[in-house]
């Protein structure tokens, strides 16, 4: 009877250590993917703000004031051959 009794615990001591094993692979596949998932969003962020268009300067889209005077023109470039 004692050597059935400690078959039995070895046995149990051999599950334990083997769901333990397996819980923790489960925990690194789970987290290694989501590690993957947040990569691949990170790297779709990138590319998609990378092909979009580049935004004008500020000073291009701000409407002119009524107040102020309109910006003096440079002088035009005198004709060539002269």
């Amino acid at each position: 009877m004692a050597r059935a009794e400690r078959i039995m615990q070895e046995n149990e001591e051999e599950r334990r250590e083997q769901i333990s094993k397996l819980v923790w692979i489960g925990i690194t596949v789970v987290g290694t993917v989501l590690m993957g998932f947040f990569m691949l969003r990170n790297e779709m962020h990138a590319l998609i703000s990378e092909n979009e268009p580049a935004s004008p300067p500020a000073a291009a889209t701000a409407p002119a004031t009524p107040d102020q005077a309109a910006p003096a023109q440079p002088p035009a470039p005198p004709p060539a051959g002269q």
